[in-house]
């Protein structure tokens, strides 16, 4: 899942670019439309070929009812109840996670356009590089952590630890940002082309955003193997997981664009984001604390 949660972020990464510095400027948003257009079509005819064509080896088969298996131990006959069903302890925990970690993923996405999007250039290309570099960021996370995603003997630790180095790195972030006025100012007089200068522009965008970033992305896989533990639990639940992240970020935009930023400032948004982020490690004491406890004893 984490995988290829991180293909199709790549996927939009790439998408952000070429939109942005490649098909609008040259065929302009009609044009775009039309490439879109006929990109999906071509995704439609490569499904079909390969639904009709590719034969998949069939995967096991789970059942929600316990099974029981016989253990013969000399002259004794053990009866062993083994569940298959979804194991997932801390799914309320996960799915809390999973909603604020949404929202705040994309309430700081908006706070940080409106800083950066005049330094960058108000142009298509200001908001394409931004798109860009955010979603890079989170592409790369989800690809890094898909290693360790299985290795993990304690998910619920990483968790604690990620969200507070997420916390962290939006605080940082934010202090960055205060810089962006004198090297915006530094930069345009700097004598240089164009191209040398907005390379410059997005280098910095990118050293600032891509920390936070990159844990948006590795947090939630792990976020995943909490909510949806087993192979059982991914097959039933990974949809609801994915459409509460969704349905977050949805409220983080509206509410940040519409309510936060115009009441109390981006300074206001950006810093609540990281305490909010700061807060979700809490969920997890309770049972960090009993593992280890199980561990010593």
């Amino acid at each position: 899942m984490s995988q290829l949660y991180s293909l199709n972020t790549a996927g939009a990464v790439a998408g952000a670019f070429l939109s942005g510095f490649v098909f609008i400027p040259n065929w302009g948003l009609d044009g775009s439309i039309f490439i879109a257009f006929f990109i999906n079509v071509g995704i439609v005819l490569m499904a079909l070929y390969i639904n009709r064509n590719l034969q998949l080896p069939a995967i096991e088969t789970t059942s929600t009812a316990p099974q029981l298996t016989i253990k013969k131990s000399n002259d004794s006959v053990t009866e062993t109840n083994v569940s298959t069903t979804e194991q997932a302890p801390l799914r309320l925990q996960a799915i809390i996670v999973l909603f604020f970690t949404g929202f705040v993923a994309i309430a700081t996405e908006v706070g940080w356009t409106k800083y950066l999007v005049i330094f960058a250039g108000t142009t298509i290309y200001g908001f394409a590089a931004i798109l860009t570099i955010f979603l890079t960021g989170i592409a790369a996370g989800s690809w890094a952590i898909k290693s360790r995603i299985e290795t993990m003997s304690s998910p619920q630790s990483w968790m604690a630890a990620g969200l507070i180095l997420l916390g962290a790195s939006l605080l940082v972030t934010r202090a960055g940002l205060s810089f962006v006025p004198n090297i915006y100012q530094a930069i345009n007089h700097f004598p240089a082309p164009d191209i040398v200068v907005h390379g410059v522009k997005y280098g910095f965008i990118f050293l600032l955003l891509f920390v936070p970033t990159f844990l948006f992305g590795a947090l939630f896989p792990i976020n995943l193997r909490l909510y949806c533990g087993n192979l059982s639990g991914i097959r039933s639940r990974i949809g609801k997981a994915y459409a509460v992240n969704t349905l977050a970020s949805i409220f983080g935009a509206i509410l940040a664009g519409f309510w936060i930023i115009p009441e109390y400032g981006t300074d206001w948004l950006l810093t609540a984001m990281a305490i909010l982020i700061l807060v979700l490690p809490f969920l997890f004491v309770p049972s960090i604390a009993s593992t280890k406890l199980r561990v010593s004893i």
